[in-house]
């Protein structure tokens, strides 16, 4: 929950809707599911890379691997 909570105040302005995490054998994964997936990779993905290096210190996450996934139809998703 936490976890969820830190992304979400992270990526406030981007219009995502929601955010899962999962548990694999290879680490951690974190799946954000959003319309516009360009904000949040930002240029030349600078976001996901200051966000995954945020994750690791601050959660002690060995390895998140950030995930965007696509909503298939916004107009259902508040």
């Amino acid at each position: 929950m936490k976890i969820q909570g830190f992304v979400a105040a992270f990526l406030k302005n981007t219009g995502h809707s929601r955010i899962e995490v999962r548990r694999t054998p290879l680490g951690d994964k974190i799946i954000i599911f959003n319309v516009r997936p360009g904000l949040i990779v930002g240029k030349k993905g600078e976001n996901i890379k200051m966000l995954t290096s945020i994750l690791k210190n601050k959660f002690n996450l060995e390895n998140p691997q950030i995930e965007i996934g696509d909503i298939q139809n916004p107009m259902l998703d508040a």
